[in-house]
């Protein structure tokens, strides 16, 4: 086309003419792939939820999503508007992919804690017995007094024996939501490192704009060709982040969904040693704070390598332009990560705090539910109120030191970039008569600080988050790595000719406990009514468990 306007004739017509034809055609393909090739088979799915047969056009633009938005600007949405699920999305296919990773990824965590637990017995056994030889040479001097520290010593490690075999091993939680999630993780990483290096490109593309101006001599074509590709790499970032941010909040609303159904399911089949460990409320705090905890550190979980990742480029770049003076800059942000530290720390304190005044507030809320008639019956709302009242205003005390602490955070990662700025342009003019700080120099610097400024204000919001994560990820990994009821206690034997046989039975409510129901035989024949007669407290409701395996 170019060759035909410059000689303003077209020498080799048929290949021209079909040059064009081809290029219509290619047009008009690419129009046509806007719209999806659907089969019959799919349109009942697709009906149920258009983004099952969404093109490529529309997967990349979110344009499936535009008949929502307008019946949503036209009526408010109720739940029949809403679509379907995909079958990969539903809480039944996540939760099941879950388990699975649960139980390989706790058995071995197990493997590894007993294996670690039998070469500490070893070493204590070595340690007593070296002590016990020691005591056996200091016989006759002050005997009384070391047996007595040996016994309080030999207490004091039973304790401790006890407490680390109820504590199970850490990071197995992490473990299985990496395994269950990890195509969705790799995908928006991947998107999320091409969103981070096309930031990079556009200071470059603006310098070479600037260098254009200064030079008479450029052609036209340059500048033009500078502008449309800052338009075009603007437009590939915002389709990269775009599908980054929307595969992380399906990553978040996954990972929810899957420790909601978790501990759930490990609510109903919980030994009774567990049990009375976890108080309804915590529970409750479990499925709905420490789950939501987790669904806002996987939404931002990929800035953990791509913060890091923007701030070295940046600097990179910078020393390209503005040379060893982006050393000041540097200092001053490496001063401000100690800064972070202290307050990250604090903040996991305050964190710890708060979440046992929330479980011990919707434990009595519980308990007032239960109890309600009773309450209302002796008239007393305003003495269980008072106690709401307190320990939600001790609750909200330490909320507020927390809100605070986020507010310093915030405020010093805020100045952080203009502080970065001062230092590096003050360092660069100060140091050489030489240094001049040009438009070209100044512009590329600026739009690379403001690169710098996002993983500089998402630091301390990620390291308070993933603080947070953190002391829910332990109470999590407790509750759900706890003990269960065996689920092969009752058997079901079609060969036997009765509904319900207990043969010299004895049973407890805890594993180590006296039994509160010895040498019991039952026999039911099928069709029989069969009632249990008894005073409160002979153990009817415990007949009734030791039945079900409870």
């Amino acid at each position: 086309l170019r060759q035909a306007l410059s000689l303003g004739e077209v020498r080799d017509i048929p290949r021209f003419s079909l040059f064009n034809i081809s290029f219509g055609l290619e047009v008009i393909a690419l129009i046509l792939s806007a719209v999806a090739d659907v089969s019959r088979e799919d349109q009942e799915l697709i009906k149920k939820n258009p983004e099952a047969g969404a093109a490529f056009i529309s997967r990349i633009t979110f344009n499936w999503f535009n008949s929502m938005v307008i019946k949503g600007f036209k009526q408010p949405l109720v739940q029949e508007d809403m679509w379907e699920l995909n079958e990969v999305e539903t809480t039944a296919h996540i939760s099941e992919s879950f388990q699975q990773h649960v139980r390989s990824e706790l058995g071995k965590a197990r493997v590894r804690f007993q294996k670690t637990l039998k070469k500490r017995v070893v070493k204590n056994a070595l340690q007593e017995e070296t002590s016990q030889t020691g005591f056996t040479n200091r016989m006759g001097k002050g005997v009384s007094q070391d047996v007595l520290m040996m016994e309080d010593k030999k207490e004091n490690k039973d304790e401790k024996k006890k407490k680390e075999e109820k504590s199970y091993p850490s990071d197995w939680l992490i473990m299985s939501i990496y395994k269950t999630f990890k195509w969705i993780l790799i995908e928006s990483a991947f998107f999320k490192l091409l969103q981070d290096l096309l930031a990079f490109v556009s200071p470059q593309l603006l310098k070479m704009m600037i260098s254009f101006t200064q030079k008479p001599s450029s052609y036209d074509w340059e500048g033009y060709l500078y502008a449309v590709l800052l338009l075009v790499v603007a437009l590939l970032q915002s389709l990269f982040l775009q599908q980054y941010f929307q595969r992380c909040f399906v990553l978040g609303m996954k990972v929810r969904t899957a420790i909601m159904a978790a501990v759930y399911k490990k609510a109903l089949v919980m030994s009774n040693d567990n049990r009375k460990e976890s108080t309804v409320g915590e529970t409750v705090n479990l499925m709905s704070a420490d789950a939501q905890r987790f669904n806002d550190v996987t939404n931002f979980i990929h800035l953990l390598w791509s913060c890091p990742l923007q701030i070295v480029i940046s600097i990179v770049f910078l020393w390209i332009e503005l040379g060893p003076s982006v050393l000041a800059g540097l200092a001053v942000m490496v001063l401000m990560v100690p800064v972070n530290g202290l307050l990250a720390n604090k903040a996991r304190k305050l964190q710890v705090e708060n979440m046992k005044f929330k479980d011990k507030r919707l434990k009595i809320m519980n308990e007032m539910l239960n109890g309600i008639k009773i309450l209302k019956l002796f008239a007393w709302e305003p003495s269980f109120q008072a106690q709401v009242e307190g320990i939600r205003g001790e609750e909200l005390k330490v909320m507020r030191k927390f809100a605070y602490l986020t507010s310093v955070s915030t405020f010093v990662f805020s100045c952080a970039p203009a502080l970065v700025s001062l230092a590096t342009f003050a360092v660069f003019v100060g140091v050489s008569p030489d240094n001049v700080l040009t438009a070209e120099k100044a512009f590329t610097s600026i739009s690379l600080f403001n690169i710098l400024r996002f993983p500089l204000a998402m630091l301390p919001m990620l390291i308070a988050s993933i603080v947070q994560t953190s002391v829910s990820k332990k109470r999590l990994e407790k509750f759900l790595g706890g003990d269960e009821l065996e689920s092969d206690i009752v058997r079901h034997d079609s060969s036997f000719n009765s509904a319900v046989s207990i043969c010299d039975g004895s049973y407890a409510w805890e594993r180590d406990a006296e039994p509160f129901l010895k040498n019991l035989s039952l026999d039911i024949k099928p069709g029989r009514l069969v009632a249990v007669v008894g005073a409160v407290g002979s153990g009817k409701s415990s007949l009734m468990s030791a039945l079900l395996g409870e």
